[in-house]
């Protein structure tokens, strides 16, 4: 029991401090719990390290951000949330691209 919530909590601490590898905990975790499991608390610690990174994102740096882009590209309708929400989608599918930087980077943005 105590093992899980360590897996969870290092999970979403990994991705909330973007630094922090996750791949190691997600081996340990399949390793330790086997793959159902180990599968499962890597989720929930993936789903809450997203939300905390989206919250904080928006709370932090939503203003400011608006405000550059819009500056910086005023073309693009940043507060389109259809276009945000393909955006995001899309970015998460590129192998290259960290989670936590789309998360962070979802956080200031316009989408609801």
């Amino acid at each position: 029991m105590v093992g899980s919530l360590i897996i969870i909590a290092a999970m979403a601490a990994g991705i909330v401090f973007s630094p922090l590898p996750n791949a190691p905990i997600t081996m340990a975790a399949g390793a330790i719990y086997g793959h159902f499991e180990g599968t499962l608390y890597v989720l929930v610690g993936s789903l809450l390290g997203v939300s905390t990174a989206f919250g904080v994102a928006r709370v932090l740096g939503f203003k400011a951000a608006i405000s550059l882009l819009e500056k910086s590209f005023p073309d693009l309708k940043f507060g389109d949330q259809r276009r945000l929400m393909w955006l995001i989608m899309w970015s998460r599918l590129i192998p290259f691209i960290s989670f936590d930087l789309v998360s962070n980077a979802a956080g200031v943005t316009a989408l609801s």
